[in-house]
């Protein structure tokens, strides 16, 4: 599954297309809630979800997205809650548009849980921050990153089809952990991205992969856990 490109999901004028396709407007304070699948973000604000959302149906190609952040200035909050997608074929759990600028990803309780898509975190947007999160057991990826400048902190990728985290460049991977993938735990595509103090073990190819850029590594390697790499910079 590598066709994966934009998101084709309608941009919404209002702040948040949610359940039975109602329009629910920002509120005066606190998070604006997210309940459904398909839910689509066209407006800077915070958002959290407020319930297990799922099991999401994907619709192909390249649609359905159970939540698509289509704006800049935008934190979502999972509050520990899971979303899950019935083994939904070209869909993301959380997709991040390609032109949405400074979105953040955390969970403020334990749990924060993305599972049972192609891929649990599609980051095609640059500069976006995951932190605290698990994209376990989706079909491709955990966490597929098509842009550059992710960030992702204390993030968990086990148990996914074929990448624990897909790099794009220009990445920063802290404490990360990716164990019993389908693949490679992480997959330094790309140049430039740092990965450091992070764990791997069980990946079937290798637990960390560096791709050479003119024969030198791309990334750098700092502090790291693992059974398996490709070249010997990998630390």
């Amino acid at each position: 599954m590598r066709a994966f490109r934009r998101s084709t999901a309608p941009i919404l004028a209002a702040a948040l297309l949610a359940s039975g396709g109602g329009l629910v407007q920002a509120q005066a304070s606190g998070p604006i809630p997210v309940t459904a699948c398909g839910t689509v973000i066209t407006q800077p604000g915070q958002y959290a979800l407020t319930q297990n959302i799922g099991p999401c149906p994907g619709t192909p190609p390249y649609t359905s997205h159970a939540i698509d952040i289509e704006a800049n200035n935008v934190s979502l909050d999972l509050q520990g809650h899971t979303l899950s997608g019935a083994d939904a074929q070209n869909s993301a759990g959380i997709w991040i548009g390609y032109s949405s600028l400074h979105v953040t990803v955390s969970s403020s309780s334990s749990g924060g849980l993305v599972t049972g898509f192609s891929i649990g975190f599609g980051p095609e947007g640059p500069g976006a921050t995951v932190t605290g999160v698990s994209a376990n057991n989706n079909t491709d990826s955990g966490f597929w990153e098509t842009g550059q400048g992710f960030t992702c902190r204390q993030c968990v990728a086990n148990g996914n089809g074929y990448f624990g985290f897909q790099l794009g460049g220009k990445d920063v991977l802290s404490g990360v952990v990716a164990d019993g993938n389908g693949e490679y735990g992480i997959y330094g595509w790309g140049e430039d991205s740092v990965i450091t103090g992070s764990e791997a073990s069980s990946n079937w190819s290798f637990d960390m992969y560096d791709s050479p850029y003119y024969g030198v590594c791309g990334s750098i390697w700092l502090n790291n856990t693992f059974g398996t790499a490709n070249r010997s910079c990998i630390h």
